[in-house]
């Protein structure tokens, strides 16, 4: 799949949830053959935008010895130490600094960006300066639960969209223990950083343009069964569950090279997934059971395209169901009247229409 840098761009806003931002003019509308090249683009970019702003600060607690109080007596560091007879006591003080988690984070991912084996040597020297050029702050090992401590205030929307490109890039580094450098991962591979990124971002889309919706992911219960405790049944949590006066949609993200496999009996038939069609049917049938009043239930099993289109139209016992695929390397104004159609009634087959063989 060739998906250009401007929509892979809106791509990571939206499941940032950091829209609006500017037009990413900037980075132009070519393929991203190099993925990699395009995340040091946004790096490169947006922390030269936070150095103009100023850098995000924190307090951070440190203990130092000294004859004079400034800050809280830390008194039994100074008993335990036997600094009172010396007139010497413990201090802890909270000091304002740029040398936070996340402005860690950040250096220590432009370093490890810039020594990525195939990344252009343009970019590889930027990544180096603008790390430089972000003061008194130390690198971190990078690791699940680094990225898991970041703790960002509600302004920090510039930072969000930051981590969320950091921690992609942090998948998608292989060390080379011969060279001492990285390699990039297929970013777009099934089971890459992109098949979260498509969720994230389909769950936000809708929250943002689904006029008339309730969207959220949603968690439903095994209906009729007797849970134990722990429960051994797999969790049922929705992409994006949209709910109206009338009807609930069940929207199911799946980033697969192909939306459609050979039946195993005939293999010149072409049919959809048989898990994910069962799992849809999972969503729907419970999902009948939580709902109030007489709203219609329908599912949409939603790929990004990258072989053939798909526009499935089919009737799951009495559940209306899609499955669509959406050609992300359009204009991005396509792609957006592409994901509002499947909210047109008009466009859903009618019960007793058609049904699945």
């Amino acid at each position: 799949m060739s998906i250009p840098i401007a929509n892979l761009y809106y791509l990571l806003a939206y499941a940032s949830d950091v829209l609006p931002m500017r037009g990413y003019t900037s980075v132009g509308a070519e393929p991203t053959a190099k993925v990699q090249d395009l995340f040091a683009r946004l790096l490169i970019e947006e922390t030269s935008i936070l150095l103009r702003r100023g850098l995000d600060q924190g307090y951070v607690e440190s203990t130092y010895d000294s004859k004079v109080v400034r800050g809280r007596i830390d008194f039994a560091e100074s008993v335990r130490r036997s600094l009172i007879p010396r007139r010497v006591l413990a201090i802890d003080v909270a000091e304002l600094t740029h040398d936070v988690l996340h402005n860690q984070i950040l250096k220590s991912t432009l370093h490890a960006l810039a020594h990525v084996e195939d990344i252009e040597p343009d970019l590889r020297h930027r990544l180096i300066s603008i790390a430089n050029a972000l003061p008194d702050i130390r690198r971190v090992e990078l690791n699940e639960q680094v990225f898991r401590r970041v703790q960002l205030g509600a302004n920090a929307r510039v930072y969000r969209f930051l981590m969320d490109v950091c921690t992609i890039v942090y998948e998608s580094l292989l060390p080379d223990e011969r060279t001492g450098t990285h390699r990039f991962r297929d970013f777009l591979r099934e089971d890459g950083p992109m098949a979260k990124l498509w969720e994230k971002f389909l769950l936000n889309f809708y929250k943002r343009h689904a006029a008339g919706f309730r969207v959220q992911a949603k968690n439903l219960s095994w209906h009729g069964s007797r849970v134990s405790s722990p429960s051994m049944l797999p969790q049922m949590r929705t992409d994006v569950w949209l709910e109206s006066r009338d009807q609930v949609i069940v929207i199911d993200a799946k980033y697969y090279k192909t939306a459609l496999e050979r039946d195993r009996w005939d293999s010149s038939r072409l049919k959809l997934h048989s898990g994910h069609v069962n799992q849809m049917f999972a969503y729907l049938a419970n999902a009948r059971m939580v709902i109030q009043g007489d709203k219609r239930v329908s599912g949409v099993l939603l790929y990004p395209l990258v072989g053939d289109v798909v526009s499935v139209h089919e009737k799951l016992h009495d559940f209306p169901l899609q499955a669509r695929t959406i050609d992300l390397s359009g204009h991005w104004s396509e792609i957006e009247v592409s994901l509002l159609s499947i909210l047109d009634s008009k466009r859903w087959v009618a019960p007793g229409e058609k049904g699945l063989p």
